[in-house]
């Protein structure tokens, strides 16, 4: 039996495609922990949080054949939490609004994403419209989504100071929300 521990994420992904079981254990169980974490810090309820990861996870091997991933894994794993997340907020909103108790965070008509093939793509875009921002706009912005540093520590690697990362980040969502409109991926850009 092959140590699938030892393997990069690009090689589990290509065995998952090719319907590998222990493949997709192993990255079940290099990254449930972390999803979980992040969906608990978001959600604040254990059980939404497991349920959503466990969620992901069955999407994933459910569609293990299709999907696609351009960056790094964890990455990928990490947007496709928000996204979930996401819509833990919108069902929880639609909730308030049928018992009268209107919040005003999120639109109650927000498109959101059904699938791990739409996050695919809606992923894909906003990579793009990324790489297209301006260079201190784009590595402020990869270092905060992607990396999550905060901006103290982004101006501290970077060399500058704190409000230049602030007017930084601020250009790129600016840029960002102008591209997307009222999109779901524009939501996301406000709440994360």
């Amino acid at each position: 039996m092959t140590a699938y521990s030892i393997y990069r994420d690009e090689e589990l992904v290509a065995l998952l495609q090719k319907d590998d079981q222990q493949a997709f254990k192993t990255i079940y169980d290099r990254y449930w922990s972390a999803l979980f974490a992040q969906a608990f810090k978001k959600l604040g309820n254990a059980q939404e949080a497991e349920d959503l990861v466990q969620q992901l996870f069955i999407e994933v091997w459910e569609r293990r054949s299709r999907i696609q991933i351009t960056r790094s894994l964890n990455h990928w794993l990490a947007a496709a939490v928000k996204f979930k997340v996401l819509t833990v907020y919108s069902s929880r909103y639609r909730r308030m609004q049928t018992s009268s108790e209107i919040d005003e965070e999120l639109p109650a008509d927000a498109p959101l994403p059904d699938s791990i093939i739409e996050l695919q793509e809606m992923m894909t875009s906003l990579e793009a419209m990324v790489e297209a921002l301006p260079e201190r706009p784009r590595m402020v912005f990869k270092m905060s989504r992607e990396l999550q540093l905060s901006n103290r520590e982004i101006a501290e690697q970077l060399g500058i100071s704190e409000k230049t990362v602030e007017n930084h980040m601020n250009r790129a969502l600016g840029s960002l929300r102008k591209s997307l409109g009222d999109s779901a991926m524009s939501i996301f850009l406000l709440l994360f």
